[in-house]
């Protein structure tokens, strides 16, 4: 027989599911967890500046590396904070696991009125994609094999545990037949393989394809990260389509010639490339999100739209049939390999889609423009495993406009439309899921500003691989009264900075080995 606790059974039942890292701000009610990860050799705790850049830090980490992680914090005004980063996971469809202690389990439903307490179920409730409360340690297994289940099937999302923190400090007997039962591997709880596409409905959608002459493909959902459908970017490049993407699907065909028409975002606000996007007669899209839908439908003001194959693994995210409209129900990487043989490759077309994207999203660079030879310089240092992360809407246009034609792991665009500023804690989580590989953070500097002040998280973490480019106000407008000076504030943070002499930017990092 073991003693346990219900922070070490919590901890187990996390490390048995691969959880490797915990962003949380320290507090009291979750001591044992604490206790229970310090005695994990493969567990981790990381520590931001606040509540809403660990759930930030948590979806940079799961999103680069597609392992599953904890965001927590604690009862009350932490959680709250914590609300304003977890929104991202929701919004741009990544599992994170987010998990807060409670007040005593006898003081809820109604809480007593005690210090700090609500109702933070409910709080969760309208962007998790599962929330629950464990009243009894035995049970807290179960509800993180639930959760991360939940988190990781069909469309992908955040999830929510609350436990009370009685149930985290209460002693348990466990024999050896009842952690062989509460502790099972996470191959026994969750399906991750493929879901056909209904036969009738691909068929329609392979003879429509076949007649096109000047297709595209839109992708978002956050197709082709790690969490998702490996093998979906390989296909979009073998058919040599022009593939768009959203924000929450950038890099899942990044560089591929012919292929990467660059992000939406260019489309929404360059009228000369949204010309071109209302000349295809066929749009495929693979799991539409907020993005992608508002570019469609600034497309069908513009004219009649053309056929629309639309491919969800979820069929609740499916329109009714109409004219014109194919559904397709089933994964997007087995709905699109049925469909690969009906292409036929217009090499002048897509040439063209991409070639506009590009002079498209060059024009709306902004300052980053001024800069030009600071991609170019920064494009050879840039290796086939490493990130970049572009936080910003003319960051995200100078990477694909700049950096578009330079191989590497992924990118990750945060165009700072649902989120802004998402970019520094996030590149954080990444350089701590990636310690092999190096994150450059292309900014701008309001977006940078944010969340200044986790690059003192990044100091302390002694994250080498981690290089901040952003434009300096003081250069590229001098004079300008209330203009920061950016440099001297990120080496009051503890950053070595270098201002890049050929343009008005500057180049940050913990240590500049690496750095241009």
């Amino acid at each position: 027989m073991e003693i346990s606790n219900g922070g070490e059974i919590l901890v187990t039942a996390l490390a048995r599911q691969g959880v490797k890292k915990v962003f949380s701000i320290i507090g009291g009610q979750m001591g044992t967890m604490y206790d229970a990860i310090g005695r994990h050799p493969d567990m981790e705790v990381i520590t931001p500046r606040s509540e809403a850049s660990a759930a930030l830090m948590a979806c940079g980490y799961t999103a680069s590396t597609g392992e599953p992680c904890v965001s927590m914090a604690t009862v009350g005004a932490g959680v709250v904070y914590e609300t304003a980063g977890l929104l991202m996971a929701w919004l741009d469809y990544l599992p994170v696991l987010s998990i807060a202690p409670q007040v005593q389990s006898y003081k809820m439903k109604p809480h007593q009125e005690n210090l700090q307490a609500c109702d933070q179920d409910l709080l969760f409730a309208p962007f998790t994609k599962f929330s629950a409360i464990g009243y009894h340690a035995k049970r807290l297994p179960q509800l993180v094999d639930r959760a991360l289940r939940e988190a990781l099937c069909n469309i992908p999302g955040p999830v929510h545990l609350d436990v009370p923190v009685d149930i985290l400090f209460e002693r348990q007997v466990l024999t050896k037949a009842q952690k062989e039962r509460l502790f099972v591997p996470p191959a026994n709880t969750r399906y991750q393989g493929a879901v056909l596409p209904d036969p009738k409905a691909a068929k329609r959608a392979f003879e429509i394809l076949g007649k096109a002459k000047k297709p595209l493909v839109l992708v978002g959902q956050g197709m082709g990260r790690p969490t998702r459908h490996k093998e979906l970017g390989s296909l979009l490049v073998k058919a040599k389509i022009p593939v768009i993407t959203s924000s929450k699907s950038s890099g899942i065909v990044w560089a591929a010639k012919g292929v990467d028409a660059g992000p939406a975002l260019v489309f929404e606000q360059s009228p000369t490339a949204m010309r071109i996007f209302n000349d295809a007669d066929c749009i495929v899209v693979l799991g539409k999100d907020a993005q992608s839908a508002k570019l469609l439908e600034k497309a069908s003001l513009g004219k009649t739209l053309p056929f629309v194959i639309h491919a969800e693994i979820d069929p609740k995210a499916l329109d009714a049939p109409s004219k014109g409209y194919v559904p397709v129900w089933g994964d997007p990487a087995s709905v699109f390999s049925s469909l690969l043989q009906a292409v036929a490759q217009e090499k002048a077309w897509a040439e063209k889609v991409c070639n506009a994207s590009a002079r498209a999203a060059a024009s709306l660079a902004g300052d980053f423009a001024q800069s030009r030879s600071l991609f170019d310089a920064t494009a050879p240092s840039i290796g086939a495993n490493d990130l970049i992360v572009a936080d910003g809407p003319k960051a995200c246009c100078a990477t694909a406009a700049f950096l578009g034609t330079t191989p590497c792991q992924g990118v990750f665009m945060l165009d700072g439309q649902e989120i802004a500023g998402a970019g520094l804690p996030f590149a954080i989580g990444a350089a701590v899921g990636n310690p092999n590989s190096h994150i450059y953070l292309i900014s701008e500097q309001r977006a940078l500003f944010h969340h200044l002040r986790e690059a003192a998280t990044a100091v302390c973490l002694g994250l080498e691989n981690l290089t901040i480019i952003c434009p300096d106000a003081q250069l590229a407008e001098p004079g300008v009264e209330g203009s920061a000076d950016t440099a001297k504030i990120l080496a009051g943070m503890g950053l070595t900075t270098r201002i890049f002499e050929k343009g008005p930017a500057l180049v940050a990092s913990v240590g500049l080995a690496r750095a241009i």
